[in-house]
């Protein structure tokens, strides 16, 4: 049986986001980061570069982008 990967997209890059949840979520074998939005333009590029994310403009695009199963707000 092949094991699926999940789709993950977050919301909000700040200091918890990136030393906690990104790194708990990521390192996970099965799951696949997608999408990084946050209302900090720069602050997102720079998060979403570091961890392989694409940059979405809005949290409406992580929500509605059909790769992603699965958001987590770290707001």
């Amino acid at each position: 049986m092949r094991e699926r990967t999940l789709g993950i997209g977050f919301i909000g890059a700040g200091f918890i986001a990136q030393v906690a949840h990104l790194p708990a979520f990521l390192r996970h074998p099965r799951v696949r980061g997608k999408a990084m939005a946050d209302a900090r333009p720069g602050l997102r590029a720079a998060v979403a570069r570091a961890h392989g994310l694409a940059d979405a403009a809005t949290p409406r695009a992580v929500l509605d982008d059909p790769a992603i199963q699965a958001v987590v707000i770290c707001v």
